[in-house]
């Protein structure tokens, strides 16, 4: 949508604009050059509960959801020399509720080529939203029951040795229990401390994992977001015998955003690559992450590398569509990557992809990394 050039001497049917403008599904606002409000449509007042008049005394500013004001002030300035702009943000009702929408932005200029305002046609992306949680808690169960009856063996191991050690134990308690059998006994008291930490990092990470998702974005890991999702992709990892190559290091790559979120991109593209490497003689899954610049903006970027059977090239633009999938019908419903590509847009960054027939697939995740100035203000909401 590009910007528009107006005559001021032209006479429009503003009966006709009305009833056109007036009439559709989505909420639009008109703003001058400081911002004031100076046009609405009738389903602003049904979205956010304000009247017309009420609309009408408001700087657009007053409409939009405190974390995204920045944001906001960037758009505003880019829009009056740039013409158009799409973006997704929140604005508040009068009731306090914030609410998702889609923005498509233009400028109107006169004769001159002098800015006179902008018109923004905003989009109400509950709906979509909730359908996006939707699939994203379904896609969550498949994998908890994935990683749960992938680590059977895992909780078995463990709960066997808890056993065998309380027996030694029981029998070296059950004698006169010499000092020279003392160390014996603390060596399977340690063993038993070990499995039974075991257990409880499995069922740890299977609550965190399956807890609901809060939409508040905090200060996070990159490099434990990784591990974890190694972690919880361990069963396919080892049912698959993929080889895992990676040097992450804990603490060193922080971004914003929300953690069980982010799990999900790497528990899929692991999988992914699992899946892909199922019929190739090498089965090496590699995970690098390093600093990169990504669209002008200084990003972590997280390469998931496998050596599978490759994607050819006339699908790569088709991958991240929903419900298409390159894996035989029964084994994928299409969504993943899908909803991994909105996890990621939803913090402001993007998954790409790159493949070779024949050699393997690299997806790339980038993430901005955090500016540890603004580590105090956690209070904006990563919508999705």
């Amino acid at each position: 949508m590009q910007g528009m050039v107006i005559d001021r001497n032209t006479t429009q049917d503003n009966d006709v604009f009305e009833t056109i403008i007036g009439n559709l599904p989505d909420f639009i606002h008109s703003v001058d050059e400081i911002g004031n409000i100076v046009y609405t449509n009738r389903v602003a007042e049904q979205l956010l509960g304000y009247s017309h008049g009420e609309l009408l005394a408001m700087n657009v500013r007053e409409l939009y959801a405190h974390e995204v004001l920045d944001d906001l002030e960037c758009g505003f300035t880019n829009l009056m020399h740039k013409g158009d702009k799409s973006v997704e943000s929140i604005i508040v009702a009068k009731d306090g509720s914030h609410i998702p929408v889609e923005v498509r932005s233009f400028s109107v200029y006169d004769d001159d080529g002098h800015f006179v305002q902008t018109y923004s046609i905003l989009r109400d992306m509950r709906k979509l939203k909730s359908l996006q949680e939707g699939l994203g808690n379904t896609m969550r169960l498949a994998t908890i029951g994935e990683f749960t009856s992938g680590i059977a063996h895992d909780i078995n191991n463990p709960l066997a040795l808890i056993c065998v050690c309380c027996d030694m134990i029981r029998d070296i308690i059950g004698d006169e229990c010499p000092k020279e059998r003392m160390n014996e006994m603390k060596e399977y008291v340690t063993d038993m401390g070990e499995a039974s930490r075991s257990i409880e990092k499995l069922s740890r990470k299977m609550l965190e994992f399956s807890r609901v998702v809060s939409d508040c974005a905090e200060m996070v890991d990159l490099g434990g977001i990784v591990q974890d999702g190694l972690f919880l992709s361990s069963g396919k990892v080892k049912d698959n015998q993929v080889t895992v190559h990676h040097d992450i290091h804990l603490g060193r790559y922080l971004v914003k955003g929300v953690g069980n979120k982010l799990e999900q991109i790497f528990v899929n593209l692991i999988g992914n690559a699992c899946d892909a490497m199922a019929e190739s003689d090498a089965r090496d899954l590699t995970i690098t992450v390093l600093q990169d610049n990504y669209k002008g903006r200084e990003c972590w970027r997280c390469d998931v590398t496998d050596t599978g059977v490759g994607i050819p090239p006339d699908k790569h633009k088709m991958l991240f569509d929903s419900f298409f999938s390159t894996k035989p019908t029964g084994k994928g419903i299409g969504l993943g990557l899908s909803i991994s590509r909105g996890i990621a847009r939803d913090h402001e960054g993007d998954i790409t992809v790159r493949s070779d027939v024949g050699k393997g697939t690299t997806f790339s995740v980038f993430l901005p990394v955090l500016d540890l100035e603004s580590v105090e203000d956690f209070s904006g909401y990563i919508v999705g």
